[in-house]
């Protein structure tokens, strides 16, 4: 698995700007379908989320610069800021942020945006060791701890374009 760590990536007072932009649209998340493309609720992922427009303000466009220079990509190939929240009992179990197509249900989503070739997660919150909360990816045996502004990127796919299966993460239960 290629991963880097960036500690401070983005500084406390953004963190807190993007809670309070995502707080009042946050929604029961839903899992993506491989059979169908299609998104549901599902036990597998219970935590809230919500979706930031693309260049919806000036700190919107500030981070989206911040993760194209660091990944290396350009703007138009990002998806939109995702903020995704958890309280003590929520998690999302045990997936990839690749589309497999192998499955019908990808190839919808593979047509319309393609492959995501690597994600890089900001978290906008410290947890407490010991208190959940942890990404944690199963099959390379690393555990990302949230501290606020430190932020995880991941490439999704190996250098022949096909999926590192070691990319597995989970987001786990907080509890508290």
């Amino acid at each position: 698995m290629q991963s880097l760590i960036l500690s401070n990536f983005i500084i406390d007072e953004q963190c807190q700007q993007l809670i309070e932009m995502g707080r009042p649209q946050v929604s029961p998340s839903r899992g993506f379908n491989v059979g169908d493309g299609t998104e549901s609720y599902s036990k597998h992922r219970t935590s809230e989320h919500t979706f930031l427009p693309k260049g919806a303000n000036d700190l919107v466009t500030i981070v989206e610069e911040l993760v194209a220079r660091q990944t290396g990509f350009p703007l138009e190939n990002q998806e939109g800021i995702q903020i995704a929240h958890y309280v003590p009992g929520q998690h999302f179990k045990p997936h990839m942020d690749t589309f497999d197509p192998r499955y019908p249900g990808a190839n919808v989503t593979l047509a319309r945006g393609g492959q995501r070739v690597a994600t890089l997660m900001i978290y906008l919150n410290t947890i407490p060791e010991g208190y959940g909360g942890e990404t944690y990816f199963d099959k390379a045996g690393i555990s990302v701890k949230p501290d606020m502004g430190k932020a995880c990127l991941w490439y999704n796919l190996l250098p022949n374009r096909s999926i590192d299966w070691s990319t597995q993460h989970e987001g786990r239960t907080p509890i508290a």
